[in-house]
Parts: C-alpha cells; structure tokens; sequence
C-alpha cells in the first residue's frame, strides 16, 4: 500500500503567485496534460509536506465475530419526477410516511425510507439529514459507508459529487453560495472530518483517500498513474486482512488530503483514469468506492501505525455489470440480520473490502436515485435493495381490479400532481428571477466597462 503525500511546484506560474498543484509524484508538465491547466489558488500550508512510505504490517486474518452483528442503517430515496411528456410510469411522495409509490398500468410498488427527497432538494438539504450520523461515526470512531445506488442518468454524480461543480472550480464566477449549495456529500464529508480533527488538535492523525473501480469483480486503483493498461485486464489487486489496518488492498494508491483544492486534483486523476481505461481497452467501471480513511502516524511521521476510521462512499449502477455485486450486498445484509454464522462477505471483491464498515460498530446508508423518465422495472429493483435494509415493501400485480385500492391512489395521485405543479412554477419563477438578475448585471457591467473605455479615449485625446 502506497501512501503519497501531495507537494507544490514553487515556481508556479510565470508572472503569478498562482501554484500548480500536482500528485502522485507527476512533473507539472504531466499534470497540467492531466488535469487540463488547473490551476490551484487556494492556501497550499502543506507545501512542506514530502514522499512517504507506509511500512507493510505482516498479514494476520482477524477473528471473524469481529465483523458480525447487524450495522446501524438509514434508507434515503431522491426521487427525480418528470414531465408528463417524459414520464414512463406515476410516482407518488408521501412525505408523511416517507413512502413513496411506483405503478403503470401493470404494476404498483410501495416503500418506505427514513427521508425522500426531490428535484426541488438541493445538495446541502440533503447533507443535513446525512450529516449527524458522519459526525456520530466521526466522534465514536466507527466506520461509515454510503451506497449511492440507481440507474443511469438519475442523479448519483449530482449527489455524491457534482462533477460541474468540481470541473469549474477556480473560476471566479463559481460563488461561495453556490458552492455551499450545491457541493456534493464527499466534499462535505471531508470538509466535516477535516475540521474534526484540527479542532481536537491531533497532530498525529492523516487524512487519506483512495478511488478504487470494481469491474466483473476486477478491482482496479483509480489513482495510480503508473500501471499498464494492459496488466489491468490481467492481474487483480489483492484484498487481503492486516493487523492494525483491516481490509487492505494491497499496494493501494492513498493521498494525503486536507483540503477541498487537493480534493478537486485527486478528482480529476480519477477522472483522467476512468476517461483512459473506457477509451483505450473499453473497460466502463460501473462501481466506484471512494474512500476516506483516519489514520494515526509515527512521531516522525514517517509510517502508518493504524487506521483508526474509514469513510467509504460507493456509486453504484443498477445495471447487468452489477448484478452479482448488488445481490450479494443483499445476501450479506440479510445475513449480517439473521445473525447468520456464515456471512458471504469473500463471495465478492467489493462486499469483501467493504467488510469493517458492514458490522455492528457501523453505520451504513443506502441512498437510492429513482425516475419516472426510465422503466418501472428498473426502478423496481433499485428500490428492493431497501428491504434488506428493514425498511418495507409491497408490490402488488393487477391492482386495478381493487376498487377501493385504485380510488385512494388516484385520489393520493390528484394531490401529489397539484404540489409538483406548484413546485415547477417555483422552479420556473425563481430561474426567471435568476435570469434577470444576471442579465442586469451583465448589463451594468457592459456599462462600467463602456464608460471606462471612453474616458480612456478622452484621456488619449
């Protein structure tokens, strides 16, 4: 396991005080090729920081009750609605018994969750409700986990990460407001452990991080720039147990982090990589664990000694890539509850690294992204996931033969559209707002310029 800290080119840009940020121990021309010219204008206090190396504990398997007990869980639902025109099916929010309800013309589903969010919810509402648990797990020093799960094109990224957001960082345009808004949960979380632990003062921690792909059961570092391409069709990283580490893989790439600037670098790394192994030997990674650790370093600060937390955040798609990792999730919650003496956990490589973080000293959330623009079929089984999480669920075939059933539904569906109309002329007043109030500043602006233009010619004159 490689442990790299980030460092800073002092010459940075000619004619500036503005620094390249670089990683992984790439030239400033390699990163800038990387990361398309991204500049890092934020405090760079860690300038001092240099290369080091994490010693290799001896492998030790752990005791297995070590892992076993049912974690402490929480379901959250983003419901993405759509027009009629694009609709597929109906969907319903009961925000008062957060349940919410799938049907067409064959089929109705009904689940529950602990919240349910929608298009109107921006990203900072819903880190709230995530929130006092990260922090819980923060101060206890337990492990956390977060499942993003959903199909494609339902808002996973928006959530986890806002890669727009991301891909414009440094641009003066991007406001603090907006960013407070609209920064996705790992930034937050970060942010949230970061603080953590200047405030207590423990100069022997590190924050780390590392991406890691989960492909046909291939696992696949996402940070490091110097494996071959070819190799990666080939070998797999090994998953294996250490003593004061837990579930390692082994010569993982971690990077120090401390900050949301070295954030944006490692992301775009991930990204570049991600981008290169989709083009160049057509490998799509579907799953991606994210994961954040707290580690507590040697005096010298020159080793690991322990990881003490970790903070994993998984994306995953609902597609046929994913199917055997989806179900044996599911076989190891449903296992992990009945209090089973075999848990399937080494079945899969992902359930297998995820192993500290699924027991009962953590917490895990799952949080799934639904739509009606896609099929109910496919967000039916998206939504299953939940009853291995003890929340419940009923389907139900051929529901317009219950009378009674079909006039409450439609009745519940009557409400249901008049409050996603009104939240639509919400949507569509506060954009119009937004709009004149850019336009006029734009305008204001063109004035201010244009006057100084003309003084300036006066001037000449």
């Amino acid at each position: 396991m490689n442990y790299r800290i980030r460092k800073f080119n002092n010459t940075g840009v000619k004619g500036s005080n503005i620094k390249y940020a670089y990683a992984h121990n790439l030239t400033p021309q390699e990163l800038q090729n990387i990361t398309n010219n991204y500049l890092d204008i934020k405090n760079n206090n860690d300038s001092h920081k240099t290369k080091n190396q994490i010693t290799k504990n001896q492998k030790q398997t752990l005791q297995n009750d070590q892992h076993f007990g049912y974690p402490d869980t929480s379901v959250y639902v983003k419901a993405k609605l759509v027009s009629k025109e694009d609709k597929k099916f109906d969907m319903i929010r009961n925000s008062l018994h957060n349940q919410l309800k799938l049907f067409d013309q064959e089929k109705y589903m009904e689940s529950e969750s602990d919240c349910i969010f929608s298009n109107k919810n921006k990203n900072n509402e819903i880190y709230d409700r995530l929130q006092p648990k990260i922090l819980e797990c923060l101060e206890s020093k337990k492990n956390y986990s977060l499942f993003l799960f959903g199909t494609s094109n339902t808002g996973k990224n928006q959530v986890l990460l806002n890669k727009q957001l991301l891909e414009c960082y440094g641009n003066p345009q991007l406001t603090a407001a907006v960013r407070d808004q609209q920064g996705g949960i790992i930034q937050r979380a970060l942010s949230d452990i970061c603080t953590h632990l200047k405030t207590m003062n423990q100069d022997d921690k590190e924050v780390m991080i590392s991406i890691i792909g989960f492909y046909q059961d291939r696992v696949i570092d996402l940070l490091n720039l110097d494996q071959n391409l070819e190799s990666i069709q080939k070998d797999n990283l090994k998953i294996k147990t250490e003593e004061n580490m837990g579930i390692s893989i082994e010569d993982l790439i971690q990077m120090s982090i401390w900050s949301f600037s070295e954030f944006v670098s490692v992301y775009r790394i991930y990204s570049f990589m991600k981008k290169i192994l989709k083009e160049q030997i057509g490998m799509q990674i579907k799953t991606v664990a994210i994961q954040i650790s707290v580690a507590k370093v040697s005096q010298q600060k020159d080793f690991i000694e322990k990881i003490e937390q970790k903070f994993t955040f998984v994306k995953m798609t609902n597609c046929q890539q994913n199917l055997e990792n989806i179900s044996n999730l599911g076989f190891c919650m449903d296992s992990l509850k009945k209090n089973s003496n075999s848990i399937p956990f080494r079945q899969k490589k992902l359930t297998f690294f995820l192993k500290d973080c699924l027991n009962a000293q953590s917490h895990v959330t799952l949080f799934q992204t639904v739509s009606n623009q896609d099929s109910l079929k496919s967000q039916i089984s998206t939504m299953q996931l939940a009853s291995q999480f003890n929340k419940k669920q009923m389907i139900k075939k051929n529901y317009l033969n219950d009378k009674e059933f079909l006039e409450q539904l439609q009745k519940e569906d009557q409400t249901s559209s008049k409050q996603i109309y009104q939240s639509m002329q919400e949507n569509s007043l506060n954009n119009s707002v937004n709009h004149i109030q850019e336009s006029h500043r734009l305008s204001q602006q063109n004035k201010q310029n244009l006057n100084s233009q003309l003084k300036q010619d006066s001037t000449n004159i």
